[in-house]
Formats: structure tokens, C-alpha cells, sequence
């Protein structure tokens, strides 16, 4: 009888474990998105009113800059990305990538005529899903840059996308990023760890979320639960600082711009453009207060359905 009890209590336990991380994940990325989409249509709205000869004018600008400082030396280059020749574009960037994709592939697994054991198979598959993905969120990136409502630097093949005729102005903050990604020391560092050190963040939510509330009578177990209760108590500051980074790299990008357009740009240009890049600026730090908020608010709900008896004292 007592194990009958023991059992239904344990059943109990997990399937109120498995609702409390569903909601605490859900209540993240419903709460996330809702935070984020205010400011985001703010910014689409300021980029919108930048007329058309402003944009051409930052657009020449930035090529004159990238001509004066031989940035094609370091192999960047500035690509025109309109809806006239996305297609053209866009077939030619895939080609280029899957080829170096391939490349890596093979490089990490070996060829097909000296590794053909299963588990190499299906290592050879999952990249192949892996990298469709990849090529299939590139494809969609460009579409919205073609379209002037988003502009982008690309490491792989070191070039700058951008619409000039709708976004001209973002050319020298892409061509910041080109120069910290082809720079060496510390702004190379920054550009090439931001994006690894960014990945922390869903692992600390995912700890956060999984691992089960603790009382304060409760002592660790050991090293690693000392460590994800860490993790878990401090969710919200730690998904921040790994979007830290970030926030630094995208400032700097700015930065390496606005010394680029000094050398072209009016006065009242460089102003415009300086604005408009910090309001850009903006919209990350917003992403990582409102990912860092919500990672909190997750971890309160999903504990809050998982463990009611604490809720309660």
C-alpha cells in the first residue's frame, strides 16, 4: 500500500515538473517577444522616414570611406542587396557557403570513400539538417535586407549587405563590424566570441528551468548543485551578462562607423546617421534586458506550478 502511495506521489512530482518547465518556457518566449515588438516597430518606423537621397547619400559615402581606407584589401566588400537581383544574389551567396560548409564537413568526418561506418552516416546527416537550417534562416535574413528592413555583415565571406536605396545608413556600422571581425586582438576577440559567448544564455534558462527549486534548509549535494542552484538563482542577471558581449561588439561596430563617416559625411549627416545607430544600438539592449526580465519570470512560474508547497509559504 505504502508503495502504491510512494509511486502516484512520484508520478505526481514529474508530471508536475514536466507542466512547470512547459510554462516556464512558453511564459519566456510569449513574454519576450511581447517586450521586444514595441520598440522594434518604433525603430522600423525611424528607419522608414529616411528619404531616399539621404540613403543614397550615406550609401556613397560609406563607399568612398571603404575606398580611402582600403578596406577591400582586408577582402571586405560592400554588396547592393536589392529585390531586383536578391535572387541573383542570394543563389550565388548560398553556392559560396555550401561549398565551404562541404569543405568543413568532410574536413571534420572524412570522405565518403574512406568513412562509411553508420554512426559517420549519421554524423554526415545531422550536419546536412544542420546546415539546410542554416541556409533556409540566411535566406530568409537576406529577403529582409532586400526589402530595407535590416542590414548585415557576413563573417564567411566578409561581405556587407545592405539596400542602400532604404538603409544606407547602417553601411558603416556593417562596415564597423567588418573591421572588428578582420582586426586582430581585442576586437577581433569580441567579434569572433560574441556569438559563442551569447549561446550561454539558453543553457542558463534551460538549468534554471529544469533544475527544481531548493529551501534554504536544503544544503548542496555537491559541486554541480552548488553550482546549477547558482545558475538558478541568479537566471536573469547571468542571461544578461552573457548577451554583455553583444551589446559591446554592436557599440563598437558603431564607434569604427561614425570614424569612417567623419571623413565623408556633413556635420548634419554624421548627426543623423550617429542617431539612428544608436537608436539600432537600442533595440539589442532592449533584447537583452527583456531576455534576462523574462528568463526570471520563467524560472518564478515554472517553480511556482512545478513546486506549489513552496509558493505557498
Amino acid at each position: 500500500m505504502n508503495i502504491s502511495v510512494d509511486n502516484d506521489s512520484k508520478i505526481k512530482r514529474i508530471a508536475e515538473s514536466a507542466i512547470g518547465i512547459g510554462a516556464g518556457y512558453a511564459t519566456y518566449s510569449y513574454a519576450k517577444d511581447y517586450t521586444k515588438k514595441p520598440y522594434s516597430k518604433y525603430l522600423m518606423k525611424q528607419c522608414e522616414k529616411l528619404p531616399h537621397n539621404e540613403s543614397l547619400e550615406f550609401s556613397r559615402g560609406a563607399k568612398t570611406a571603404f575606398i580611402k581606407n582600403n578596406l577591400g584589401k582586408k577582402g571586405i566588400e560592400i554588396v547592393d542587396l536589392r529585390p531586383d537581383n536578391f535572387y541573383r544574389q542570394k543563389d550565388s551567396i548560398i553556392k559560396t557557403l555550401k561549398k565551404r560548409l562541404n569543405l568543413r564537413t568532410a574536413n571534420r568526418i572524412g570522405s565518403k570513400k574512406t568513412n562509411t561506418s553508420k554512426f559517420s552516416k549519421k554524423i554526415e546527416d545531422a550536419m546536412e539538417k544542420i546546415h539546410k537550417k542554416q541556409l533556409e534562416n540566411l535566406e530568409r535574413g537576406l529577403k529582409e535586407v532586400s526589402e530595407g528592413k535590416n542590414a548585415c555583415y557576413m563573417p564567411a565571406l566578409k561581405n556587407v549587405y545592405v539596400n542602400p536605396d532604404k538603409m544606407g545608413f547602417s553601411t558603416f556600422h556593417e562596415l564597423g563590424h567588418a573591421i572588428n571581425h578582420t582586426s586582430s586582438g581585442f576586437k577581433g576577440a569580441l567579434s569572433k566570441s560574441r556569438n559563442f559567448i551569447a549561446l550561454a544564455a539558453p543553457v542558463i534558462l534551460f538549468t534554471s528551468i529544469v533544475k527544481r527549486k531548493k529551501t534554504d534548509e536544503e544544503k548542496p549535494k555537491n559541486i554541480f548543485d552548488r553550482f546549477t542552484r547558482f545558475i538558478k538563482n541568479n537566471c536573469g542577471k547571468l542571461m544578461f551578462l552573457a548577451m554583455v558581449p553583444t551589446l559591446a561588439e554592436e557599440g563598437l561596430a558603431s564607434i569604427n562607423g561614425a570614424k569612417l563617416a567623419k571623413e565623408t559625411l556633413k556635420p548634419d549627416m554624421l548627426k543623423k546617421m550617429n542617431n539612428l545607430n544608436l537608436k539600432a544600438w537600442g533595440s539589442y539592449a532592449i533584447g537583452a534586458l527583456a531576455m534576462s526580465l523574462c528568463g526570471a519570470l520563467a524560472v518564478w512560474v515554472k517553480d511556482r506550478v512545478a513546486q506549489p508547497e513552496l509558493a505557498k509559504k
